[in-house]
Parts: C-alpha cells; sequence; structure tokens
C-alpha cells in the first residue's frame, strides 16, 4: 500500500517515474474501472477539474465530494469515512486542512490516500512545478534540472515546502527569501536539507529578496 502525502513519500527515482508518466499522452490505465473518491474540505476549480480529468485519463470514475456531504469529524470520524469510502473506490484524494487528516486516512491503510494540499504539504502542485521548470529549462528532462537555480520568495508554506524538496530530489538549487518568523517548518527544512546533501545540491533560507534572486533561473 502506497500513499502521497508529501514528496519525500517518493524516493528520487520514483519521482522521476512519477515525472514521465505526467509527460504520457496514453498513461497506462491502472484506474480501469475503478472509482476515486476526491473529497473536498477546501474547494478548488483547478484541483477538481485537473484531478478528475487525470482519473478519467488512467481508466477510473472520480466521485467529488464536499465537506458537507462527509462531515469528517462532525458526522462521521475521518476514520470511518475513508473505511466507508474504501469500500467503494480503489483510491482517495483529499484536500484538507489539517495534515494530520490524511495521516488519519492513510493510517486506515485500506487504500492509497493522494494529499491534494494540506496546511503542511502541496506534493501535486510541487509536482506540477517541477515539470513547468523541466519544460522551460530542460527540454524534457528532469534529470537536466540538476544544477539549475530555483528561487522563493515568500513565507514558508505548504507550496514551499513541497518544491523545497522536490528541488533537491531532481539536483536542483532552492533558495527561499523570508521573514524570520515565517520560514519552512523545521522538519520540512530539515528532510530537503538531506535530500539537497545526498544530491549535491545547494539548499538556503536568507531574509533579503535581492540575495535569493540574484542569479537564479527561475523565480517563484
Amino acid at each position: 500500500m502506497r500513499h502521497l502525502l508529501e514528496i519525500d513519500d517518493l524516493t528520487v527515482d520514483e519521482l522521476h517515474r512519477v515525472l514521465d508518466l505526467a509527460t504520457d499522452l496514453s498513461p497506462p490505465r491502472v484506474l480501469e474501472g475503478q472509482g476515486m473518491a476526491l473529497v473536498f474540505e477546501k474547494p478548488s476549480a483547478r484541483t477538481r477539474n485537473s484531478m478528475e480529468m487525470a482519473v478519467f485519463q488512467l481508466g477510473g470514475h472520480p466521485v467529488c465530494i464536499q465537506a458537507a456531504e462527509v462531515g469528517m469529524d462532525v458526522r462521521e470520524s475521518v476514520e470511518d469515512v475513508t473505511r466507508t469510502l474504501a469500500s467503494y473506490h480503489a483510491c482517495i484524494g483529499a484536500r484538507v486542512f489539517a495534515h494530520n487528516t490524511v495521516e488519519r486516512m492513510a493510517a486506515e491503510d485500506l487504500v492509497p490516500v493522494v494529499n491534494m494540499l494540506s496546511d503542511d504539504a502541496h506534493p501535486l502542485q510541487a509536482l506540477a512545478d517541477v515539470l513547468t521548470l523541466t519544460d522551460e529549462l530542460a527540454d524534457g528532462s528532469p534529470r537536466d534540472l540538476a544544477g539549475r537555480s530555483i528561487a522563493y520568495v515568500g513565507d514558508g508554506n505548504n507550496i514551499a515546502s513541497s518544491l523545497a524538496l522536490a528541488c533537491a530530489s531532481v539536483g536542483a538549487d532552492f533558495v527561499i527569501a523570508s521573514p524570520k518568523n515565517y520560514h519552512l517548518p523545521n522538519i520540512s527544512w530539515q528532510e530537503a536539507r538531506r535530500r539537497a546533501t545526498v544530491n549535491g545540491t545547494l539548499l538556503d533560507w536568507v531574509e533579503s529578496p535581492r540575495e535569493a534572486v540574484s542569479g537564479a533561473d527561475i523565480v517563484y
């Protein structure tokens, strides 16, 4: 059973494999004849449309579920909702507030759980961002991002955390500029630093946006 709650749930080789599959115009129909529940505690136009079409392209049937329809931890516990959905679907995607919600869903270990966004992480956004970087800088190969420099200016939020992990995984340098009290959470920073060290890439935090963007190939 595999879940995708954050980028570091994928090994470096697995991340490259996911990115390769993302550009496949005829992806394997791994959800053929099966359903995927897409639970939206937080609404989103782009995530709903992209996920519904992705499930369809993989041969499956997407079922979108709004927060009021399941009432997680109000009408039923997160665990009960997960068990119910797993009775019908081959996979669950969840766009939630607390990251602990997707962790609790995954802990049931009944079907794969995909984090479509939580307060701590946004792995699908980071994968999409790396694909964009690949198109712009690397002629279609994520492995050619090695040595490129990405500057991120803003608070250390869920997107920054996942992007730092993704850049470290594909060998791109990542510098974030944020105020002292708005830096990445320590657990995300330490894991990103570990991956950067393994891949020989730069991971740095500064307070000056000017310093962060100096010499960068991409500014986010």
